[in-house]
């Protein structure tokens, strides 16, 4: 998929014509949608970063650079460069969420604990991915926790 494939502006439907379930089911689409597009995304800025694009500029770093480029906070900058670094090593993370089963917090919390233990992490990453994609909000963090701990 190139971008040029997905529309600027969608067309929707207005929430009026839209049932409970038409309502609930289009929010989770839309939410898919936009795991899949931060997964690119996170290709691309470790692609960039690869490159050299950042230093070349003049920018020194990944960080300041997508500052630079999107306004967005230093903070969340940070956050997304080392996704994407850490992406380059979590072929299961980095599959899920390019399909959309996986959100970007959700895929944060997995780059952590892939930093906190790699090698534990490459082993037990099927497992964790697993798990990211079916436990609730309030139990994935909890059992990554708990993980941590084995």
């Amino acid at each position: 998929m190139t971008l040029g494939t997905v529309p600027a502006q969608a067309e929707f439907l207005p929430l009026a014509l839209l049932s409970d379930g038409g309502l609930v089911g289009e929010l989770l689409e839309v939410r898919r949608r936009v795991a899949c597009l931060e997964a690119r995304s996170a290709v691309l800025l470790a692609e960039v970063e690869r490159r050299g694009i950042p230093a070349e500029e003049g920018l020194g770093s990944a960080t300041p650079w997508l500052m630079d480029r999107t306004g967005d906070p230093a903070g969340l900058c940070a956050g997304r460069v080392q996704v994407a670094r850490s992406l380059r090593h979590m072929p299961r993370t980095r599959e899920a969420f390019a399909s959309g089963d996986l959100s970007e917090p959700r895929v944060r919390l997995l780059a952590a604990a892939r930093n906190f233990a790699p090698a534990f992490f490459s082993r037990d990453e099927g497992l964790l991915v697993d798990q990211a994609r079916t436990l609730p909000s309030t139990l994935f963090p909890r059992a990554l926790a708990h993980w941590r701990r084995l």
